[in-house]
């Protein structure tokens, strides 16, 4: 004779095969639902795994049971049906979207402003010789001197 914590059969049912079971789907008239029964009902291991799901709906059950929430379940309902509740994520949507731009003008404006910024003592005319007023002035007199002598030669008959 088989112990109460021993097994019937060489192999539990798997899961799927308990919660078949539970639910009812498994054929009465089947070979192997008076088999599975009988396991069941004889293996204290295969009991304690269909406890769990009774555990899991009693806990399910006492949520049930708070006050007001087939109020609040009911009047979201009516509210999503009515397109009421798509509003409020929308706005959330558009907000994000908005800060999103802000963050990526401000982040790329700063980036180029750092990138474009000369730095301490790097001018683009560092380079060039300092010259004084005076001699750009006689710089530019003697090229256009220098203008009129040329335009004098072309202009003279060849010969």
């Amino acid at each position: 004779m088989a112990k109460p914590d021993e097994c019937m059969r060489d192999a539990h049912p798997a899961d799927d095969e308990l919660d078949r079971l539970r639910a009812g789907l498994i054929e009465t008239s089947s070979a192997g639902y008076e088999g599975l029964r009988a396991h069941v009902q004889a293996c204290a291991r295969c009991q304690a795994r269909g406890r769990v799901w009774a555990r899991v709906g009693e806990s399910l059950d006492a949520g049930a049971h708070e006050a007001g929430l087939g109020l609040r379940l009911r009047s979201r309902r009516e509210r999503a049906l009515r397109g009421e509740a798509s509003r409020a994520p929308a706005r959330r949507a558009a907000v994000a979207v908005f800060a999103s731009f802000v963050v990526a003008t401000l982040a790329i404006g700063l980036g180029m402003w750092t990138y474009l910024e000369p730095e301490p003592g790097d001018s683009q005319f560092a380079s060039a010789p300092a010259r004084d007023a005076d001699s750009d002035l006689y710089a530019d007199i003697d090229f256009y001197l220098w203008l009129l002598k040329r335009e004098a030669a072309n202009a003279a008959p060849n010969g």
